[in-house]
Formats: C-alpha cells, sequence, structure tokens
C-alpha cells in the first residue's frame, strides 16, 4: 500500500483546506470528493492506482478536515477554492477527476480555468441541469412543479439528515447510503465507519444542496434559474464514467452530459457499478482512468 499523507493549506480567502497527497509519477490528479462524503471516499483508488500518478485529494470548504468560515452560495466558490489551492502549492497542470458534486465542481473550474486542466473525468457526476429540490406537499409527497428557492427551505428539506448526525444515528445514515449509493457493493466495516464519520463532520448540506439547484451550465431553465449555456465551453478531452446500477444519480445524465459538452466528451458505462465507482467498481475504474490519462 503507498504511503498517503494528510496535509493542509491556507488559501488566499483565509480557509483552511485539507488534503490527502500520494507521491508519484509525472502525471498529476486532482480528486474532487462527491456530497456527504470528504476525500476519504477516494482512498481504494489513492491506494491502488498507477504508480505514475501523483495525487492530491481535496476535502472542499466545510467537508471533511477542511475549514467553513464563510458559507458558500454557489458551486463557484468550490471552483475559486482550488484555484487558489492549485496555486498555493504551485500546480500548473492536471487531470481533474470529479466524483458526483465533485463532477459538477470540476465542470465549474473546467470552464474557468481550462488552462490548467489537461484532462477531465467525471465520476457519475449529476446533469449539467444541476439537482432542483422539489417542495413536499402537506402530505409529504414531492410537488411535481414548485421548487426550492431558498436556504431557509433547504435547511427544512435536509433537516432530518442534519437531526441523524446530530443524535448520532448511524444506522439511519447508513441505511441511507445502502439504498442511494452502496446499493451493490458495501464497504467493509472499517471502512465504512470511516465514510459515516467524515458524512457526519460535513457543516454546509443546506448550502451544498442549495447550490446544486442553482448550478445550471445547460442551455434550458431547470424549474430554479436559467441555463448559461456554458456546458460546450468545456473543450479539453472529458470522460464521462458511469454505474448501470447508480441510483443516487440516473444514468440518463451521463449522456445528457456527453450532448451538452460536445464531441470531445465521451461516455464510459460501468456494468452493475452503483454510485460508488471507487469502491465497487474499482478494477473497471482504474484501467478506464489509466488508459484514458496515460
Amino acid at each position: 500500500m503507498d504511503t498517503i499523507e494528510r496535509r493542509e493549506v491556507r488559501i488566499q480567502s483565509k480557509e483552511m483546506l485539507s488534503y490527502r497527497y500520494r507521491q508519484g509519477g509525472k502525471h498529476t490528479l486532482v480528486l474532487l470528493h462527491g456530497n456527504m462524503a470528504s476525500s476519504r471516499q477516494y482512498d481504494y483508488f489513492m491506494e491502488n492506482i498507477d504508480k505514475a500518478f501523483t495525487i492530491y485529494a481535496i476535502d472542499m470548504r466545510g467537508f471533511g478536515n477542511s475549514s467553513y468560515f464563510t458559507r458558500i452560495d454557489s458551486l463557484d466558490t468550490f471552483a475559486e477554492d482550488l484555484k487558489e489551492f492549485v496555486d498555493a502549492i504551485g500546480i500548473k497542470t492536471f487531470t481533474l477527476i470529479g466524483w458526483s458534486l465533485g463532477g459538477n465542481v470540476a465542470m465549474r473550474f473546467a470552464i474557468d480555468y481550462p488552462e490548467h486542466v489537461e484532462k477531465l473525468v467525471l465520476l457519475a457526476p449529476p446533469s449539467v441541469k444541476g439537482i432542483p429540490v422539489r417542495k413536499r406537499t402537506l402530505f409529504g409527497l414531492c410537488a411535481s412543479r414548485r421548487f426550492v428557492m431558498t436556504r431557509e427551505g433547504m435547511e427544512k428539506r435536509v433537516a432530518t439528515v442534519e437531526h441523524w448526525k446530530i443524535s448520532n444515528r448511524r444506522h439511519r445514515l447508513k441505511r441511507m447510503l445502502n439504498r442511494k449509493r452502496f446499493n451493490n457493493q458495501k464497504p467493509l466495516k472499517a471502512r465504512y465507519d470511516n465514510y459515516l464519520n467524515e458524512l457526519m463532520m460535513q457543516r454546509n448540506l443546506a448550502d451544498v444542496t442549495l447550490a446544486l439547484s442553482r448550478f445550471n451550465i445547460s442551455e434550458e431553465h431547470n424549474g430554479v434559474v436559467s441555463g448559461t449555456g456554458e456546458a460546450s465551453q468545456i473543450a479539453m478531452p472529458t470522460l464521462i464514467i458511469h454505474g448501470d446500477k447508480d441510483r443516487a444519480v440516473p444514468l440518463q445524465a451521463a449522456y445528457e452530459n456527453k450532448r451538452a459538452i460536445g464531441e470531445n466528451a465521451e461516455v464510459h458505462v460501468v456494468k452493475n457499478g452503483d454510485h460508488a465507482l471507487m469502491m465497487g467498481s474499482l478494477g473497471d475504474l482504474m484501467n478506464v482512468v489509466e488508459t484514458f490519462v496515460l
């Protein structure tokens, strides 16, 4: 097993970003995690990927061991944090890998700072239209065309998960992850405990969920905001990897993203892959990424 170091750096915004580092060869990978997770979700990947790669896996602001001094209100803030991070540690160009929420942040960064991104890998990212959240009716059902627009409204929508975290109802959180993230293969107990620990450290769930609903780089309205049409500006070689058994983000999002990005994007579907591709589909994932990058 390769040695993975825990490091931290203070960026220009005064936030402290924690990250995991694995020394390797001349090819640099920068990894962005998903919601209700942290850089730890990449542990299997970092331990087993080809030694040709030097890897930086970041805890984004408000996740894991990173600070959350200033609240975020859009995914642009995460992209700006990433820019300040790579400037602070002196990375010029790299392959950017984003999983789930991190995939949308990676898209935003690739649009704003294309000079840094040699290649882009998107692991089970939500649509370029983001994830609009529907309001609940009096009967607890999702309203058909009414969406949550405010932070206060989103705090109510995520209140149940926050209650589980505060009251340490890990079995409830685990049941949620088993249904949406690990529906095909469950992590070993020690690993699972670590993932739950990191989930419970998140301080920005409502803010991130609202930011995802306001993310829209398509050419259409998503029910919350108009699209900016910027997806077609992602010009570097882009690989979209998605599991066909993903219950968190439907497979159709992969093809929607490819259409929006254009001919420089390709889709790889992982057979029997769930949302946690870095664990249950590790072999397939590493082979595809190594071939694409190297």
